[in-house]
């Protein structure tokens, strides 16, 4: 009997082994299904009398999903479906269904001290905490980011609850919803356990936002000092920075916009989308990628841009979940568009890309573990708690080392251009000494021929009427001054008009030079000047000569002009010339023209007396 009941239950025999193992497995579950419950039914609840500083919660802790969007009354009457939290999980993932935890607590009457319920995370729309004793409640609370901040039981940044004063077993629940992630560090502590976290977090808030404020400022003198617009999308990156950071450690929401509900949200996804704009903002203008960067690169750059400025408003048409994710998968393509530019320039030879680069790797490593953390992937702990704000410090940090390397290569760059060019230019000012000096000489020769041709009749050679003038102007005044004598002779060709109608005008322009020539000749003197006065009539100017010296002077003109012979093609043609001479000492000084006119008088003299002589008186 025993044995065909064996068979026929366990399969053997006529049964299969597949029945077989499918009964066992059947048990299997039975038993781990009726284990769980009376794990579920035998609970321990958290004793809290002794409690001196904090006790973690999270192993106590059971959990369940919502899909029902149960209440309170719900949860506490029927049997919910809860699981246990055996691996300690405080991130339950980026879910739209309400999350309900529970755990229970006693002691709470003999508490020495105020204790509170502290949720370790400040970014929750809805929270809900229940204190429950035998299944009625005791205490509840209502808050989260889409409420006021006056709706927290105590204020402060995070989540506290005070725990209920009674000797009963205490249920607590707590029911959260978010369109961000689900992230439940929870934990009974003292009010002096808590103000001394909260020290140590704003001693670590204080050191960051520090460090932040120094670059900006820092950054903002070398801008008033330089001038470069680069600086400018670099502070814009640095500020939101900072102010995401404030936001997610729930900074702004306590003291900036703490009666604004749903702010928070729409704040953290604003800083979320306008600091990657702001990195590649800054990334375009450092690298100048406009002229620097490859067509396909130039585009990606302008397109994030146009995308970043497009998620602004996403918020505003999308749910807070689906826009985040889109905003942090947008924002991770612009931090690896940020590496990518920078080890692409660091192989172009471009020095400082080689530290941008590194600044983007770190950035992009610790903002991987942020999105694994929000995501729920992985568990919080201290780095990744803090993910944010390591890499940024890093990245802010090499960035401004890339910005400093960067214009000290600029600057020497500008230094070897200074250096060639200081070169190139001694170089071309050695040309252009060389060009000068050789157009000065060219200058000065054509200014000495112009000069001559200024003062010098051009036909004879000799001064012209206006360089006699001035000369004679000069002489006079001496003469006048120095009680000298001052000579004037008139000297004019003998019937010169009979001998150009007889032999033509170049006859005549010979015979004009060649008295010039006579002229020339006769006066050894430097002081003694002769000029064509006009015409075939020519004067001497005689310094420091008296009547007897001049006269002689004179005779020696009129012989040397009646030597000489022209030759017209023909026959040799010879002429002579007069001479009317005046010499004195000048005893006013506006008598200048007195020795001219006295001059003439005796040139018309010699020629009303026959023509080649010399008058003189």
């Amino acid at each position: 009997m025993i044995n065909s009941l064996s068979k026929g239950v366990f399969g053997f025999g006529r049964r299969s082994n597949a029945a077989w193992l499918g009964g066992v497995l059947c048990l299997f579950i039975l038993l781990i299904s009726n284990s769980g419950r009376a794990l579920a039914e035998s609970q321990a609840a958290i004793d809290v009398s002794q409690l001196s500083a904090s006790i973690p919660v999270s192993q106590q802790v059971r959990f369940f999903i919502d899909h029902d969007d149960r209440k309170i009354s719900d949860v506490l009457e029927s049997d919910a479906p809860w699981q246990f939290n055996t691996e300690s999980v405080t991130n339950y993932g980026q879910r739209i269904e309400p999350l309900w935890l529970h755990f229970k607590i006693k002691g709470t009457q003999a508490l020495p001290v105020t204790a509170f319920l502290k949720l370790n995370y400040n970014h929750l729309d809805d929270l809900k905490v229940f204190y429950a004793v035998d299944q009625k409640i005791l205490q509840h609370f209502q808050t989260g980011d889409s409420k006021a901040f006056d709706s927290r039981a105590y204020p402060s940044r995070v989540f506290l609850f005070p725990l209920p004063r009674t000797s009963d077993e205490v249920d607590v629940f707590v029911r959260m919803q978010s369109q961000g992630p689900l992230i439940a560090p929870l934990s009974i502590v003292t009010q002096s356990e808590h103000d001394q976290q909260e020290k140590a977090e704003a001693l670590w808030n204080g050191a960051y936002f520090g460090i932040l404020f120094m670059m900006f400022f820092y950054n903002l003198f070398i801008y008033l000092l330089v001038r470069d617009v680069t600086y400018v999308y670099y502070l814009f990156y640095v500020f939101n920075v900072a102010a995401l950071q404030a936001t997610l450690e729930g900074l702004g929401f306590q003291y900036v916009w703490p009666q604004w509900q749903g702010m928070n949200n729409t704040m953290t996804m604003v800083f979320t989308a306008m600091m990657p704009l702001g990195a590649i903002l800054f990334v375009r203008k450092f690298l100048n990628l406009r002229e620097n960067g490859k067509p396909l690169e130039v585009f990606l750059g302008r397109a994030l841009v146009v995308t970043f400025l497009a998620l602004l408003p996403l918020g505003y048409f999308l749910s807070y979940m689906v826009a985040l994710k889109i905003i942090h998968t947008v924002a991770m393509l612009a931090i690896v568009y940020g590496f990518y530019l920078g080890v692409v320039f660091w192989l172009r030879g471009l020095r400082s890309a080689k530290i941008f680069a590194m600044a983007w790797f770190v950035y992009l490593l610790f903002i991987g573990v942020y999105l694994l953390d929000i995501q729920g992937i992985t568990q919080p702990n201290l780095i990744a708690d803090h993910a944010l704000e390591i890499g940024s410090l890093f990245e802010l940090v090499l960035l401004s080392l890339s910005f400093g390397d960067k214009i000290n290569e600029e600057k020497e760059k500008r230094l070897q251009a200074q250096e060639q060019a200081l070169e190139a230019q001694t170089e071309l000012n050695k040309n252009l000494d060389n060009m000068v000096r050789q157009r000065t000489e060219e200058l000065e020769l054509a200014n000495q021929k112009l000069k001559e041709l200024s003062f010098k009749d051009p036909l004879t050679g000799l001064y012209n009427r206006r360089y006699f003038d001035e000369l004679y102007d000069i002489e006079f005044k001496r003469a006048f001054r120095e009680k000298s004598h001052l000579c004037v002779a008139m000297v004019d060709i003998d019937h010169f008009k009979r001998l150009n109608d007889t032999y033509g005008h170049q006859v005549g322009d010979q015979c004009l030079t060649k008295v010039a020539s006579a002229l020339s000749a006769q006066l050894r003197r430097p002081p003694d000047i002769a000029a064509r006065f006009g015409g075939e009539e020519f004067i001497l100017l005689l310094p420091s000569t008296d009547l007897d010296g001049a006269a002689v002077v004179a005779e020696n003109v009129r012989k040397a002009i009646e030597m000489i012979l022209v030759d017209t093609e023909k026959e040799m043609v010879s002429f002579t010339a007069s001479v009317g001479v005046y010499s004195a000492v000048p005893t006013e000084r506006d008598e200048m023209q007195e020795f001219i006119k006295k001059a003439d008088e005796n040139l018309y003299k010699a020629k009303t007396e026959g023509r080649n002589r010399v008058v003189a008186n």
